[in-house]
């Protein structure tokens, strides 16, 4: 009881936080080096990368698990050694993307053997997970991404996260990749021919020009009917988007808060409001405008503290009924990397921001330079 009551009350304060990929898990003494290395550093809580590429980084009875853990459990591991300091852990869950390399998964109960209707069509009517490799590397995105449009895919996700709370003594599970590649993707025939039927229009033929949503350069140019008619239907389309991305939010907070109403749900989501929406159907605004959010953490990163600054104004105006939380980008090389100090020391004085998450631990483990503005910055504030 002591120990729930501890989190609990950590969760009101200050977040000072990183980002862990899957692969600093791998060693078996992973847990022990990355608690003691957060502890170092003053950060007080964990969003640690467990299901990556469609495999986890745990036991699950859903996914295959990754073979670079055999019967190891990370997850475990790690929660138990945080704990025992008093630094909380989030499940990073790479939600919709369940595959990146450009060649197949290895283990046969993957997604992409058992599922391949699930993937993404582009806006040629192919589906994504059937392109060939040089079409895989020529679309120049994150990977192959499932369809929230259905249902079993929502369903499923959602199952992906009621586990991790359910077998897990998590303080909270962390969306990233909840969202589409781009305006190019999401043309499931059943879905196309639905809205054409409503709509009386066929989404794979509106022309370029009319999903491209810069508010500046469109004010600027003469619209003929024609663009201005495509453009509405355009965005009667990317509504559909839209509504099931959010919907597989609703879906996840709904059903985790019902297995254990303390652990906090949390979103990667990207700094620009106005394009997350218009390219990626991630309207996360929206979202904390409805409590779906308890942490929200725009992806930030930049090494211009006039861009970052810009960002926290966004950003302070979309986080609604959430806390925010400042993604803060370290690897890029400046020699000095005073940018960090900087944009920390904005996220410190903004009175719209609760703390503030760092991309990545891998970074913080091997640069002298930055633990060392990291560290001063965390045990002086």
């Amino acid at each position: 009881m002591l120990k729930i009551v501890f989190l609990t009350v950590i969760g009101l304060m200050n977040v000072k936080g990183v980002w862990i990929t899957a692969r600093q898990l791998r060693p078996e003494n992973a847990a022990q080096e990355i608690v003691k290395n957060a502890s170092e550093l003053g950060l007080n809580t964990l969003f640690v990368q467990v299901v990556v590429g469609g495999y986890a980084y745990y036991q699950s009875k859903i996914l295959p698990v990754s073979e670079y853990i055999g019967t190891r459990d990370p997850l475990r591991e790690l929660v138990k050694e945080a704990h025992k300091h008093g630094i909380q852990v989030h499940a990073w869950v790479n939600s919709v993307l369940f595959w990146s390399l450009k060649t197949p998964p290895k283990d046969s109960n993957h997604v992409y053997y058992k599922h391949p209707d699930w993937f993404l069509y582009d806006d040629r009517g192919k589906n994504t997970r059937f392109y060939s490799t040089p079409e895989f590397l020529r679309a120049g995105f994150d990977g192959l991404f499932l369809e929230p449009r259905k249902k079993d895919v929502r369903d499923f996700i959602t199952s992906v996260f009621v586990e991790i709370v359910k077998n897990y003594n998590v303080d909270g599970v962390h969306f990233d990749f909840i969202r589409y590649p781009g305006y190019s993707y999401g043309y499931d025939p059943e879905i196309r021919e639905n809205f054409t039927h409503e709509y009386e229009y066929d989404p794979i033929y509106s022309p370029y020009i009319s999903r491209i949503k810069s508010p500046h350069w469109n004010t600027l140019r003469v619209k003929s009917i024609y663009e201005r008619y495509a453009e509405y239907k355009f965005k009667l389309w990317n509504e559909t988007r839209v509504k099931a991305v959010k919907a597989l939010v609703a879906q996840v907070r709904k059903e985790v808060k019902a297995v254990n109403p303390r652990v906090q749900i949390s979103a990667a989501v990207f700094a620009n409001v106005g394009s997350a929406y218009m390219s990626l159907a991630q309207d996360w605004r929206t979202w904390n405008d409805d409590g779906l959010l308890d942490l929200t953490v725009p992806m930030a990163y930049t090494p211009y503290v006039n861009t970052f600054a810009k960002y926290l104004r966004y950003c302070s105006a979309g986080k609604g009924k959430s806390k925010l939380l400042m993604g803060i980008g370290v690897w890029f090389d400046t020699g000095t990397k005073k940018y960090v100090k900087k944009e920390l020391e904005m996220v410190k004085n903004s009175k719209d921001t609760d703390g503030f998450v760092i991309f990545a631990y891998v970074h913080l483990k091997n640069d002298k330079k930055l633990r060392k503005i990291v560290r001063e910055f965390t045990l002086t504030k």
